[in-house]
C-alpha cells in the first residue's frame, strides 16, 4: 500500500454478521483503511428490505454445533464470551437469563455438549423439573442475498422460513427451548428486556413467503404454552403484540467463510465470503467475524492484531 493512500474495505450487508465484522474491523481504520457498509436495509430502517432478517430473529445464544464440528464450536464460543461482556454495557439490549432446554424423548445416549464447560450454571434437570410433555432437560444461564449477488452468485444458498409470535409477558424472564425429532417440533421462548417475549418457531426450507400464517401462529402458541404455561397468568389471556416472518440465509454445506481474488477494472480485489449461517447468525457472529479478519491478515498482511487478540482487547475495553 502506497504511503498516504488509504485502502478501501466494503462490507456487504448490515445484518448481525455484517455489522459484527465491521465492528471488529473498526480498529484497523488507524492503519489506513476506509470501511464502507452497503446494504438495502439497516437497523434504523429495517422495513426497506423484506428479507432483512436480523431484527426479527429470536437472537438467543445456544450452540447447535456437532461434537466434531470444531470450527463452529470455536465461532460460537468466541461469540458467547463477547456477548457476555456486552451484557455489562448499558443500552445494548442484551441480558443474561436462566435457560431451559427440554426433549420430548430422553436421548438413548447423552453426552454433555461442548459448551457445558463454559456455560454458567449448566446442569441436567431432574424428572420432577420437566414439563409433562418432556422426558429430558438441561438448564444454564445464558444473508440470503448471496444467492443472487452479481458475480458471486451461490446456488447453494436457500431461504429457511421462520415465523414468530411476539407477546407481552414481562414476568417471563427465562428462555425455554424444546427439541424434537423433526424441525417443526423445535419450540422456543425468548424474553426481551422490554417485556416482549418471542415465541417460535418454524424451520421451513425453501419457503420464501413473508406473510404470517395463522395456522402456524396457532401451532406456535399451543406448543409454547405446553412447555411454559406461565406465559398466561391465571384469569388472563395471552397478550399478542404482533407476528414476524424472517428468511434465514441457509447454505448447503454450511457457512461459507473463505476468500478469493477477483479482477475488477484491471486490478485484483480480495473478496472474503461470510454467509450462509442459517439460524446461527447471532450465536456465531463474533467468531465468524474474527475468522474474516484472520483471512484478511493472511491475504493482505496489513492487519497486525490477531482476531482473537482484537476480540479480547475489545472485550477488555467494554
Amino acid at each position: 500500500m502506497a504511503r498516504g493512500k488509504r485502502s478501501s474495505v466494503t462490507v456487504l450487508g448490515a445484518g448481525v454478521v455484517g455489522l459484527t465484522t465491521d465492528h471488529l474491523f473498526f480498529p484497523s481504520l488507524a492503519q489506513g483503511y476506509n470501511v464502507t457498509i452497503i446494504s438495502r436495509a439497516f437497523p434504523t430502517n429495517p422495513d426497506a428490505d423484506p428479507t432483512y432478517t436480523s431484527p426479527t430473529a429470536g437472537a438467543h445464544w445456544r450452540s447447535f454445533a456437532e461434537k466434531d464440528d470444531y470450527r463452529l464450536q470455536e465461532w460460537d464460543e468466541v461469540t458467547f464470551k463477547a456477548l457476555i461482556q456486552l451484557c455489562t454495557v448499558p443500552g445494548t439490549g442484551l441480558m443474561i437469563t436462566p435457560g431451559y432446554e427440554f426433549w420430548a424423548q430422553e436421548p438413548e445416549s447423552w453426552e454433555d455438549p461442548f459448551f457445558a464447560r463454559f456455560m454458567p450454571k449448566y446442569k441436567r434437570l431432574e424428572k420432577d423439573a420437566l414439563p409433562a410433555t418432556c422426558e429430558f432437560g438441561i438448564s444454564y444461564e445464558t444473508g440470503f442475498g448471496a444467492r443472487t449477488l452479481a458475480g458471486v452468485a451461490d446456488t447453494h444458498v436457500y431461504p429457511t422460513r421462520g415465523q414468530t409470535v411476539h407477546v407481552r409477558a414481562p414476568h417471563v424472564r427465562h428462555t425455554v427451548t424444546k427439541l424434537g425429532s423433526v424441525h417443526e417440533d423445535f419450540t422456543y421462548i425468548i424474553p426481551r428486556d422490554d417485556g416482549i417475549v418471542v415465541l417460535g418457531g418454524t424451520y421451513q426450507a425453501n419457503n420464501d413467503s413473508l406473510t404470517p400464517d395463522p395456522t402456524t401462529a396457532a401451532s406456535i402458541v399451543e406448543r409454547c404454552l405446553a412447555i411454559c404455561p406461565e406465559l398466561v397468568p391465571n384469569g388472563k389471556q395471552l397478550d399478542v403484540v404482533n407476528q414476524k416472518v424472517g428468511l434465514r440465509p441457509t447454505r448447503v454445506g454450511g457457512v461459507r467463510c473463505d476468500a478469493e481474488w477477483k479482477h475488477h477494472r484491471g486490478r485484483r480485489v480480495l473478496l472474503v465470503h461470510n454467509y450462509g449461517h442459517g439460524g446461527y447468525g447471532y450465536q456465531s457472529s463474533y467468531g465468524c467475524a474474527a475468522t474474516v479478519l484472520r483471512i484478511m491478515e493472511a491475504e493482505l498482511g496489513h492487519l497486525r492484531e490477531s482476531p482473537r487478540e482484537r476480540t479480547e482487547a475489545q472485550s477488555a475495553r467494554l
